[in-house]
C-alpha cells in the first residue's frame, strides 16, 4: 500500500482513532539508544546466568517471555522471590531513563500530536512524551479511588497518561498510554510470561466484572471499571497499529486484541483496525484478518513514517 492510501486511512478516521505503537519507532529513529526485547534478555542472561549470548532467533520451543522468567528463577536460587524480581526490574528500568536528542523523533511525533488522537504503547520509555514536553497525569474516577487504588497505582498504573493537556477521559484527545509498564515505575514493567498473566488476570476481572466469565458489559459507557484506563481506549476505538511485531510473545495484547474482537461481535459494534508492518507472516495475517484487521504490507520503514508529515495531515 502506497503512502496516499495510508494517509487516507489515517485522515479519514481521525475522529474515531488511537495509535497502538512498539518499539519499531525507537529503533527506526534511535537506533542503538534503547535496547530491543531479544536484546534486553540476552544482555540480562548473559550478565546475570554467566552464560555465553542466546542466539534468540535460533531456539526453539520456548518463548521470549519464558526466558525471561527463566533468568529470574536462575537469579532467585538463594534469594527470595520479591527481591529478585525488583533488583531485575530495577536494573532494566534503568536501560530506559533516556533523555531525547534526536530532532527527526520530536518532528514525527508533533505530528502525530496534531491529530489529537490517543498513543498506546507497549515502550517503557518516555522519549514520546518527552517529544511534545508531555507531563504525568492521571484520571481518577473519584475520591475514594484515589485512596483505594494507591498500592495498584505503584505497580500497574493503569490509569496514568503522559500529556500537555488534562483529559477527561482516555478517549478525549492525545494521551500516551504505556500498557507494559513505564520505567518510573520499575516494578510495573511487564516482560515476563508471569507479568503477563498478572495483566490478563487484572484486566479479565475489569473486562467482565460480574462473574470473570466471557459476558462482557458495555464498554461504551463511563461506569464501568476500566473507563478510566487504556482499556477505554482499546474498546472503543479504531487502531492503526505500527512500528509493533507483534509476535506470539505478545501474550497480554494478543489476548485483549480477541476479548475486543468478541465484545465488537457481541454487541454488533463495528470497530476496525489496521496493522502496517513488512514482510508479514501467513500466521499473523489469519489471526489479524479474524480480528477485524486490515493488512497494510509496506516495503521501507522510512516511507510509513514519511506519512506522518504536517503537510498531509
Amino acid at each position: 500500500m502506497n503512502n496516499e492510501a495510508i494517509r487516507e486511512i489515517i485522515n479519514t478516521n481521525k475522529n474515531n482513532l488511537a495509535f497502538v505503537i512498539g518499539n519499531g519507532i525507537n529503533l527506526n529513529f534511535l537506533k542503538e539508544s534503547i535496547p530491543s526485547w531479544k536484546d534486553l534478555v540476552n544482555e540480562l542472561w548473559e550478565t546475570h546466568l554467566n552464560e555465553s549470548t542466546l542466539n534468540i532467533d535460533s531456539i526453539e520451543g520456548v518463548s521470549l517471555t519464558e526466558l525471561y522468567d527463566l533468568i529470574e528463577l536462575k537469579c532467585g536460587e538463594n534469594k527470595k522471590v520479591n527481591e529478585v524480581k525488583d533488583e531485575l526490574k530495577k536494573e532494566i528500568a534503568a536501560k530506559f531513563s533516556i533523555p531525547l536528542t534526536n530532532n527527526n523523533f520530536s518532528e514525527f511525533v508533533k505530528n502525530m500530536h496534531s491529530l489529537d488522537v490517543p498513543i498506546i504503547t507497549t515502550n517503557f520509555d518516555t522519549i514520546i512524551a518527552q517529544s511534545i514536553e508531555g507531563y504525568k497525569k492521571r484520571i481518577m474516577k473519584s475520591r475514594l479511588e484515589v485512596q483505594g487504588d494507591k498500592h495498584n497505582l505503584y505497580y500497574y498504573p493503569w490509569n496514568v497518561y503522559y500529556s500537555d493537556k488534562e483529559l477527561n477521559s482516555p478517549t478525549n484527545g492525545f494521551g500516551i498510554w504505556h500498557i507494559n509498564g513505564i520505567y518510573e515505575y520499575p516494578k510495573s514493567i511487564r516482560l515476563g510470561l508471569c507479568d503477563y498473566m498478572k495483566s490478563v488476570q487484572k484486566a479479565q476481572k475489569m473486562l467482565h466484572k460480574e462473574d470473570l466469565g466471557e459476558l462482557f458489559s458495555g464498554k461504551n459507557e463511563f461506569k464501568w471499571s476500566g473507563s478510566n484506563t487504556w482499556l477505554h481506549i482499546l474498546f472503543n476505538k479504531n487502531l492503526f497499529v505500527f512500528g509493533l511485531k507483534l509476535d506470539e510473545n505478545e501474550v497480554f495484547l494478543r489476548w485483549l486484541l480477541i476479548q475486543r474482537a468478541k465484545y465488537a461481535r457481541m454487541y454488533n459494534r463495528p470497530l476496525k483496525g489496521w496493522y502496517v508492518d513488512k514482510e508479514i507472516s501467513n500466521g499473523k495475517k489469519i489471526f489479524l484478518k479474524i480480528l477485524g484487521f486490515e493488512i497494510v504490507d509496506i516495503i521501507d520503514y522510512n516511507e510509513l513514517y514519511s506519512v506522518f508529515d504536517s503537510r498531509y495531515l
